[in-house]
């Protein structure tokens, strides 16, 4: 396996929005990505303005973990998240 993503499950079960679901056949709107930090790794904060809207909203934090240089996991967290970050809700 070169690479593996997975996804944290909310309270209640409601698995959050990954990005890759995002850019499915109907694209959401534009994206805009914050780079951070988690845990000693890299990470991005992931805005989304939807079509028809002028504001980025919080939608995920992907934290990467690397290898030799090389991405070999995506783990993605819910927005509700942003604030342990710093980071605002929307830009």
């Amino acid at each position: 396996m070169d690479a593996w993503a997975a996804e944290t499950v909310a309270a209640g079960g409601a698995s959050t929005a990954t990005l890759a679901g995002a850019l499915g056949d109907e694209r959401l709107g534009d994206f805009r990505l914050v780079a951070t930090s988690a845990n000693r790794q890299p990470a991005a904060a992931n805005y989304l303005r939807a079509w028809g809207n002028t504001v980025f909203r919080a939608l995920a934090v992907d934290v990467l973990r690397v290898e030799d240089g090389k991405l070999v996991e995506i783990t993605t967290f819910e927005s509700s998240l942003f604030p342990a970050f710093g980071l605002p809700p929307t830009l």
